[in-house]
């Protein structure tokens, strides 16, 4: 009787202890998106509905997609989840592309038209060049430019070339990917706004 206990007794250990480990692996399969099972795993920014105790929670919860850091071509910390809530639009270019210095104003007006609606977030990769991505940059109006040298944006998205747009609805649910014309764009940014 006494090895039952015993026997019974390592059991539950086992399986509290089994219980509460953390592998660190996630199963949500929102943390998979945007782009495919090869896309790196990105660390969990706060819940905007579950900060700090005591804190006032965020109106507009921060879905995966737009849990991300960035730094600006000034130098300053950008936080995606300040996209949340309303469309957003990732423009991944290259300070040496032709084709995107040719969309520069073109994507420029859309984020004059859509000031206030539509988030437009250039990503500069492809690069190490401070001052090209500084002096390409300069020629935008509207758009908050960050820099990615490393890449590690351009990997978070999947995207392998330049020009790119990531379009993203309200709900960061990505609504488009890849190369898109000037019409296409503002066609589709239309769209998203109603």
């Amino acid at each position: 009787m006494r090895s039952v206990r015993s026997a019974s007794w390592l059991l539950c250990v086992l399986l509290v202890s089994a219980c509460s480990a953390d592998s660190g692996a996630t199963t949500d399969p929102a943390a998979q998106e945007p782009g495919s099972a090869s896309t790196p795993a990105v660390p969990d920014a706060p819940d905007a509905t579950t900060d700090a105790p005591g804190a006032e929670p965020e109106s507009v919860p921060v879905p995966q997609s737009l849990r991300f850091t960035g730094t600006t071509v000034e130098g300053d910390r950008f936080e995606g989840a300040t996209l949340a809530g309303k469309p957003a639009v990732l423009w991944f270019w290259a300070p040496w592309c032709h084709i995107c210095k040719g969309q520069t104003p073109s994507v420029s007006a859309l984020a004059e038209k859509y000031a206030g609606e539509v988030a437009i977030v250039g990503v500069a990769g492809l690069s190490e060049d401070p001052a090209g991505i500084a002096a390409f940059a300069a020629d935008t109006s509207g758009i908050v430019n960050l820099t990615d040298s490393p890449g590690e944006l351009w990997r978070r998205f999947g995207i392998v070339e330049q020009s790119v747009f990531t379009v993203l609805d309200a709900d960061g649910k990505v609504v488009s990917e890849g190369f898109l014309r000037d019409d296409e764009l503002n066609t589709l940014v239309a769209s998203l706004v109603g």
